[in-house]
């Protein structure tokens, strides 16, 4: 394990308190720096106070404390937008038991760039989003197989998308734009 990644500050962002604390002390195990929001306003008041190597965002999170979730507004994609706008090295883990959001992550990579983001669903097992955190940390872009049959239901990928074998899961994982499909790993993290 990289000894800097292995330090990284961690921004959790889940309106689901269980999946904010497991996901929180299983980190915190690995060594990782662990910030926690429920919600976008509280995320984005974090990012303003301390600055984050990742975030891990669920799609479906509310804009206010105390309010709920709407599973239909992905606020998670305009919070990694927002914060990509406000720091653009930091890695972004896109965390979500939604895989029909694969054209809502591509619209975001248009815009903001490949660098740094990963588009999980939750289910994984836990060592599967650290190896998501090393990989976002090193600039590469990652999404799971699922999310990459659900958007191309909808539409083509880019066509820049090359078939190759990257060193963990199955998705398509980039670096440097260049991505590659590959192998799959199991799922833990339920919503």
């Amino acid at each position: 394990m990289d000894a800097l990644v292995s330090r990284a500050s961690i921004l959790i962002v889940d309106d689901d308190a269980f999946n904010r604390e497991g996901m929180h002390l299983y980190l915190t195990r690995h060594g990782f720096a662990v910030a926690e929001a429920g919600d976008e306003t509280t995320a984005l008041a974090l990012a303003q106070q301390q600055r984050f190597d990742v975030a891990i965002l669920d799609i479906a999170i509310p804009q206010w404390p105390h309010q709920r979730a709407h599973p239909a507004h992905s606020t998670g994609i305009r919070l990694a937008r927002r914060l990509k706008q406000h720091d653009p090295h930091i890695g972004i883990v896109l965390f979500s038991a939604y895989e029909d959001r694969g054209q809502e992550v591509l619209k975001l990579m248009e815009e903001v760039g490949t660098s740094g983001l990963a588009y999980v669903l939750k289910g994984c097992a836990p060592d599967y989003l650290v190896r998501m955190i090393h990989l976002v940390c090193r600039g590469q872009t990652w999404l799971d197989p699922e999310i990459v049959n659900a958007a191309r239901g909808g539409a083509e990928l880019d066509e820049g998308l090359e078939s190759g074998r990257a060193p963990t899961g199955r998705g398509i994982a980039a670096k440097a734009g260049q991505a590659n499909l590959s192998r799959a790993t199991g799922r833990a993290f339920a919503r």
